[in-house]
């Protein structure tokens, strides 16, 4: 269903790869005119907690943003408890970029 694995890994795991971002035409038409590009765009993400390196691949990084949404109802990950789960409830829906930037804070 997916061409690479370099899709296969954006689409399922939210992981991509500096190669595959080079590769992608609108990034190298970039980097010819600003010097190692792909890399201080990354970096940029790193700084603002959009992204963070997967371990023991450095040239790999994990955006949650990227992660498929996913139907959450029917989903109960400790049955045999009688706690509640935790749960933050925000009336206006979540803030921009709370979720990915806690998870990328959590992973660094």
């Amino acid at each position: 269903i997916y061409p690479n694995s370099d899709i296969k890994l954006l689409a399922m795991e939210g992981i991509v790869s500096l190669d595959y971002i080079r590769k992608m035409k609108e990034c190298s038409s970039i980097s010819r005119s600003i010097p190692h590009f792909v890399e201080k765009l990354l970096a940029i993400f790193q700084h603002l907690r959009i992204a963070v390196k997967v371990k023991n691949n450095e040239d790999q990084f994990f955006i949650p943003a990227l992660l498929p949404v996913c139907d959450t109802t029917g989903i109960n990950p400790f049955p045999e408890s009688t706690t509640a789960p935790m749960l933050f409830y925000f009336k206006k829906g979540l803030p921009m970029g709370l979720f990915c930037s806690i998870i990328v804070l959590l992973l660094s």
